[in-house]
């Protein structure tokens, strides 16, 4: 059985990671879920201790759009593709936020929750909701590296 488990955007959602080494990131691939064609504008941001590093702002209908879809009920794994920049390694907070935006439960923006237990190797964790949102980072390495 499959299944899909998102924490639906009511002011910010925010996932703290850390990078053990200095990395080159090109582009980095949060996985949405959009429910009713939510309007507002919404942003996908890097802070580390000093604030903000990195900012990428979009509309539900750039979600559409990039995974070409029409329907009004998705969920798609979305490239934000920026310049290329540098993280050195340390503590960084990455967050969902919005403006223009007001929840509303029969039209709102989600992120979702990776699926896979952590840690386990067999069985069901004990609470999908504590599970890490789902993104990936794509590095930059040249062929030296």
């Amino acid at each position: 059985m499959s299944k899909l488990i998102v924490e639906e955007l009511i002011t910010v959602l925010e996932q703290e990671i850390t990078l053990q080494k200095a990395i080159q990131i090109v582009t980095i691939r949060p996985w949405l879920y959009s429910h009713n064609n939510p309007a507002g504008t919404f942003s996908f941001n890097i802070y580390n201790t000093s604030g903000l590093v990195r900012s990428f702002s979009f509309t539900n209908n750039d979600l559409k759009t990039q995974s070409n879809l029409t329907e009004a009920y998705f969920h798609t794994y979305f490239s934000i593709q920026m310049a290329s920049f540098s993280l050195p390694r340390g503590v960084y907070t990455i967050k969902l936020e919005h403006f223009g935006y007001t929840y509303d439960a029969n039209s709102f923006l989600g992120w979702c929750k990776d699926v896979n237990p952590i840690g386990k190797v067999y069985g069901e964790p004990e609470n999908y909701t504590a599970n890490p949102f789902s993104f990936t980072i794509i590095e930059y390495k040249s062929r030296e590296s």
